[in-house]
This record gives C-alpha cells, structure tokens and sequence, in this order.
C-alpha cells in the first residue's frame, strides 16, 4: 500500500487547521520572487545540553514547515514573513538552516529578524 497520497492528506489537513499565513523572500532576485503560503510553527528545540561545551545556545529554536510543493529551495539567509501565533502580528524571520527534509515538506530553523520587524512596524 501506497502511503504518498495518506502522507499529502494529512499535511493538506494540518497545513489548513494549524498553519499560518507564510511570505517566504529569498535572499537574491528570482523570477517568482516572494511565496505567499501557509506553514505550521512545531516544537520547539532547546539545545541546551547539561556537561556539553561552554557555548550553547540559551534561545530554543524555532521550526518552521513550509510545502516542498510550495517553495523548492530556501537558502540560509531567506526572509520569511508569518505571525508567530495563529492570528497574531506578522514578525520578521531569517532561515538560520534546515532542521529536515521529507519528501514532502521541509522544516526550516529560524531566527527573529529584528530589522524587518522594525520595517513590519511590530514591538520586540
């Protein structure tokens, strides 16, 4: 049994129930140049490890996943626009890498991007 077309329903339905609207601007010109989506923020990840080195980041890390469909490549360094809760102010992010990569979607760590939210008019 074929799970491809399961796997597509289910994120169609979660991508509807619990995502965001996503403005995805790649860091130079393409022809497509900005992605208007949806994406869904999941979990956040502390790296935080007890007797690990001395430099470890104390923020969690923030997780996006954005449709492959959607967007084919996001580079480091890509500007997305979204709310950080449902029905929230949009707010600046930068794609600080890519956590992992399904063969459906991707699911980017990003950061805040304190610029673009001064541009976007939102308090820190």
């Amino acid at each position: 049994m074929a799970f491809g077309p399961l796997r597509a329903l289910a994120l169609d339905l979660n991508l509807g129930a619990h995502g965001v609207p996503v403005t995805v601007q790649p860091p130079y010109p393409t022809d497509g140049a900005e992605v208007v989506t949806r994406g869904i923020w999941v979990t956040q990840v502390s790296d935080l490890v007890p007797g690990a080195t001395e430099f470890q980041r104390h923020d969690p890390r923030r997780v996006l996943v954005l449709r492959l469909g959607d967007v084919a490549k996001v580079p480091r360094g890509t500007t997305i626009i979204a709310p950080a809760i449902m029905g929230g102010p949009n707010r600046g992010w930068r794609v600080d890498g890519v956590a992992e990569q399904q063969q459906d979607h991707v699911r980017l760590v990003v950061v805040p991007d304190a610029t673009l939210d001064e541009v976007l008019g939102v308090e820190p």
